[in-house]
C-alpha cells in the first residue's frame, strides 16, 4: 500500500510541476522598458497593438536568422579546423555565412522601416532618441561592472 501511494503521489508532484512549467512559459514576459517607452511616446491602443504584433513576427524571424547563422559559423569553423581542410568548402561556407548575416541585416532593416511606418515622425524621433540613451546606460554599466572607464583602461582603486 506504502508504495502505491508513493506512486500516486509522485504521479501527482510530476504534474503539477508540468502544469506550472507550462503555465511559466505560456505566461508572456513583459519588457520593463514597454510601459516606459508607451507613455514616453503616446502610443495610441491600435499603434500598441501593431508594434505588439511586430514583435512577435520580428521574434521568430530573428530566432532563426540567428539560429543560420550560428550553424553557418560552426560549419565553418569546423572545415577550418578539420586535418583535411578542403580550401573551395571553406571558401563556400564563407558564402553561406556571408549570405546568412545579409539576411539579418536586412531583417533588421525591414523591421526599422516597419516600426517607421507604425510610429509618427515626432513619436519616432522620440523613440531614437530613446534608444540611444537605452544604450548608452547599459554600456556605462557594463563598464562599471568590468572595474574600467570609457575608454577602456582600467581604473586606479
Amino acid at each position: 500500500m506504502n508504495q502505491q501511494l508513493m506512486r500516486r503521489t509522485g504521479a501527482g508532484a510530476v504534474a503539477l510541476v508540468l502544469g506550472l512549467t507550462t503555465l511559466c512559459l505560456a505566461t508572456p514576459k513583459k519588457d520593463p522598458q514597454d510601459g516606459k517607452m508607451i507613455a514616453e511616446l503616446g502610443l495610441s491602443k491600435e499603434q500598441q497593438e501593431k508594434l505588439q504584433e511586430l514583435r512577435k513576427q520580428h521574434k521568430q524571424e530573428a530566432s532563426e536568422a540567428a539560429k543560420l547563422v550560428r550553424e553557418k559559423r560552426e560549419a565553418l569553423r569546423a572545415e577550418i579546423e578539420n586535418p583535411s581542410y578542403d580550401e573551395n568548402r571553406a571558401k563556400a561556407l564563407n558564402e553561406e555565412l556571408k549570405n546568412a548575416q545579409n539576411k539579418m541585416a536586412d531583417q533588421r532593416l525591414k523591421g526599422i522601416g516597419d516600426v517607421r511606418a507604425i510610429l509618427t515622425q515626432e513619436q519616432y524621433g522620440k523613440f531614437i532618441e530613446s534608444r540611444k540613451n537605452y544604450w548608452e546606460e547599459r554600456r556605462e554599466k557594463r563598464y562599471e561592472r568590468k572595474g574600467s572607464n570609457r575608454e577602456g583602461r582600467l581604473d586606479e582603486r
